[in-house]
């Protein structure tokens, strides 16, 4: 039985926004709800963040989960298990905090590096302003990329006070600067919200590290996923099959035996050579996945 576990406080890099008893967020049960970000991420649980008797009570699975760390509950102890694959501060090969103090001046706020314990490192640079001040921002942008590119992480991410975020491969920005792809290609890799080129605004940086514009052509299998299961999982078992709230159904490519349940987590699908790697929020181990549809 899936349990609701509020706590009343909760890890770094958690923003909980607390507004008047009359609540610009409306109300849940008679009280007043909260907006919570997290990594300046607007987070949406089934039972929002609320003030109950002048505290603020948060949906601890949702939160934990949306930093990268697995909930499990013990039906017959009544207790929780919070298992963090998440360090806001360093990663072997990722100085996050060296990276948050160089690029302070240039309006990021701070850094962080997720890891599910494997190949998988997101460098995540969080601004403290608009997402379009930052990529159009020439300098700032190409140094971001550059000195991710220096870094052991496999995925970088800018997230803006706007909610925008701009995603990367940081394998296709190491070869493009080892001259191996140009930069039309690179432009591929480049994700601006998944719109499509019809849909570009004044937020498309027009320096990336040379002077191409983003491609920001909805995702296609020549690039990253990044999507939710649509609604319960329950782990793979060998050719799960799993549908995203994308449209995508995609299907386990490799042998493997895991059970974990979540409600419409968050799913990261990337290339790996030839063929594609599935990471689900908050579980520590990939798998290989083949598109259906």
């Amino acid at each position: 039985m899936k349990k609701k576990i509020v706590v009343l406080s909760v890890a770094l890099m958690l923003v909980a926004t607390v507004v008047s008893a009359s609540s610009l967020n409306g109300e849940y049960k008679g009280n007043p709800i909260v907006k919570v970000r997290v990594n300046g991420n607007v987070v949406n649980p089934e039972v929002p963040a609320q003030i109950i008797d002048g505290s603020t009570l948060l949906p601890l699975r949702v939160i934990s989960e949306s930093l990268g760390a697995n909930v499990t509950w013990n039906q017959d102890t009544y207790s929780v298990d919070i298992k963090s694959s998440v360090s806001p501060l360093t990663s072997p090969g990722v100085d996050a905090v060296g990276l948050a103090k160089e690029f302070k001046s240039s309006g990021i706020d701070y850094v962080t590096v997720s890891t599910n314990g494997g190949d998988f490192i997101m460098l995540s640079f969080i601004a403290g302003k608009a997402l379009s001040d930052i990529l159009n921002d020439a300098n700032t942008f190409a140094n971001i990329l550059q000195r991710t590119a220096g870094t052991s992480a496999t995925y970088l991410e800018i997230n803006g006070t706007d909610g925008q975020k701009f995603n990367v491969l940081v394998a296709a920005v190491k070869d493009f600067l080892a001259g191996k792809i140009n930069q039309e290609t690179l432009n591929t890799y480049y994700r601006l919200n998944g719109q499509s080129s019809d849909n570009q605004t004044s937020n498309t940086p027009s320096n990336p590290i040379n002077t191409a514009p983003i491609n920001t052509s909805p995702i296609t299998t020549s690039t990253v996923i990044e999507s939710k299961i649509d609604g319960n999982f329950e782990g793979w078992e060998g050719d799960t099959i799993f549908k995203l709230q994308n449209g995508q159904i995609w299907q386990q490519d490799s042998y493997a035996y895991k059970y974990s349940y979540k409600y419409s987590p968050k799913v990261l699908i990337y290339k790996s050579g030839s063929r594609y790697k599935m990471k689900v929020d908050g579980i520590d181990t990939e798998i290989y996945v083949k598109q259906l549809k």
